[in-house]
């Protein structure tokens, strides 16, 4: 028969489809660096090649600060942004091992976006670092640091020299 009304097994089988398509989009959008919002993100102190720096997230990166940032507004927006995720909480953020609470804030940023901050400076992850040994976004472009656990901006570079990414900011702060 020429029915057009979809069947139940149809409607079924194009829902899979949707929340698989669903399932694939947020891993590709976790895999390309993007750091989703935690109700509760810990930043505390590790242990690095680079000596005692920040760490934040369950996964424990590295957070560096930005020095075109002022204040608490950002300065990394747009294709930066990509590279350069900021560190957001839902929530308070939880002093982990070697900070204590009075050093961590917040910022709302565009959107209502609330960044984490510690003894003022925003944090930010960088993509290409994937796990909690890795440093690459130390030292780059001369505009990324670690920050030691006294809030202090690391300028150590890193041994290893991996950084990859070939992007470099342009004059207005953005990314080229």
């Amino acid at each position: 028969m020429g029915s057009t009304i979809p069947t139940k097994r149809a409607l079924t089988a194009g829902l899979a489809v949707l929340v698989a398509a669903g399932a694939l989009g947020t891993g590709i959008a976790l895999a390309a660096g993007m750091h989703q919002a935690s109700s509760k993100v810990t930043v505390g102190v590790k242990h690095t090649s680079l000596g005692s720096i920040l760490y934040a997230g369950p996964k424990h990166l590295t957070v560096y600060m930005y020095t075109k940032d002022h204040g608490t507004k950002t300065a990394c927006t747009g294709e930066c942004a990509k590279f350069w995720p900021a560190v957001t909480t839902a929530g308070n953020p939880t002093p982990g091992p070697g900070t204590v609470a009075v050093d961590l804030g917040t910022a709302k940023q565009r959107g209502g976006v609330t960044q984490v901050t510690y003894k003022g400076h925003l944090l930010y992850y960088y993509a290409a670092d994937k796990s909690s040994s890795s440093t690459a976004g130390q030292a780059f472009d001369n505009t990324w640091y670690a920050l030691s656990g006294s809030g202090a901006k690391i300028t150590k570079s890193t041994s290893s020299g991996s950084t990859t990414t070939t992007k470099t900011p342009s004059p207005s702060g953005g990314w080229a």
